[in-house]
């Protein structure tokens, strides 16, 4: 297990904190895994680190949702980045894999969904 990094662990199952996993002694990736001691569900972790900082797409996504009154519908992962979809706007965030953390708000939903596919030449039945 690395010391090189200090994050938070937002992550608790049985009522208590789970441990972190290491796939990999030196960084943070995708096949780290946070794991329960009591049950041993395990949970992949988004930990991330570069040159320039390090980060926990979980840790992030939990201050959005403690700072934001409003319910998400859904949660998408896809690696670091997370995807909330919220009745009235998605907000997409995360670190790419490449250096680069990017933020996505779009709040101009179109209320008729026949007509945008029609413009956009696609039709559904």
């Amino acid at each position: 297990m690395s010391e090189n990094f200090s994050y938070p662990t937002p992550h608790q199952c049985c009522g208590k904190v789970m441990s972190y996993v290491w796939a990999d002694s030196d960084y943070p990736s995708l096949e780290d895994n946070w794991v329960c001691e009591s049950c041993d569900e395990t949970l992949p972790s988004r930990r991330y680190s570069d040159w320039f900082g390090q980060g926990d797409t979980d840790e992030e996504l939990k201050e959005y949702l403690e700072s934001n009154e409003d319910t998400p519908l859904r949660i998408f992962y896809d690696g670091y980045m997370v995807c909330i979809v919220f009745a009235e706007y998605v907000v997409v965030f995360g670190y790419d894999g490449n250096e680069y953390v990017h933020t996505f708000c779009f709040e101009e939903p179109t209320d008729k969904i026949a007509s945008q596919l029609f413009r956009l030449g696609i039709r559904k039945h």
